[in-house]
């Protein structure tokens, strides 16, 4: 689970630099490869109540 400072970062700066991902935004990546994010993710009802939990907590929104 846990990598270390210069792995963690390559994705990063890969993604920072790259001309091949230029123009694409709103991608998951993980080991400088665009990968699908989790089913969990795309559950609508779990998205909404974490926002109104965000909401409530922080009071911003």
């Amino acid at each position: 689970f846990m990598t270390d400072p210069e792995r963690a970062a390559k994705t990063y700066v890969f993604l920072a630099t790259s001309p091949d991902v230029d123009g694409i935004s709103g991608k998951y990546w993980e080991y400088c490869k665009q990968k699908a994010s989790s089913p969990l993710s795309h559950d609508e009802d779990l998205q909404r109540r974490v926002r109104e939990y965000s909401v409530a907590a922080t009071g911003v929104g």
